[in-house]
């Protein structure tokens, strides 16, 4: 049989404190996770819809896996297909609209306006533009936005 007298008081009480401190340390932690969450950089999206962050409190924005899209901030919405952020602009080709043609757009994040193109030929007249092939998909930029050190901030 052991006795009670077998364990020491003093062990109990170092115990206690170090469970104590790495509880609150891990509280600490979690709280600061959870705030990050909801942070412009830290919400990726909940549910079926997807978020990337591209700056200027911008960001593109993905909805069930299919749709893509930019809105400014007026509210107005452009579905795009491929897209690249470069020198505070995003440069996107927009998706099929009614009439079955593509047009191309260059959104300025700084002064929230928009550029749009009908053709490939007038876009590639404006300066200093990447060119179309060095688009990217929604998943790609996902996956290289959200990868590394973000992927073990992710809910």
């Amino acid at each position: 049989m052991i006795s009670h007298s077998t364990f020491s008081t003093s062990n109990n009480k170092s115990f206690g404190h170090g469970f104590r401190f790495w509880l609150v340390i891990a509280f600490i932690i979690s709280l600061g996770f959870f705030f990050f969450m909801f942070t412009y950089y830290g919400d990726h999206g909940l549910g079926d819809s997807s978020r990337i962050p591209i700056g200027y409190f911008k960001d593109v924005k993905q909805i069930d896996g299919y749709q893509t899209y930019i809105e400014n901030q007026q509210g107005k919405q452009l579905d795009i297909q491929k897209f690249t952020v470069n020198n505070n602009k995003l440069y996107a080709q927009l998706t099929n609209d009614n009439t079955g043609k593509y047009f191309y757009a260059i959104w300025n994040l700084k002064t929230d306006k928009w550029t749009l193109y009908r053709t490939e030929k007038d876009y590639l007249l404006a300066q200093n533009v990447p060119l179309p092939g060095t688009f990217k998909d929604f998943d790609k930029h996902y996956t290289q936005y959200w990868n590394g050190w973000r992927f073990w901030l992710l809910p």
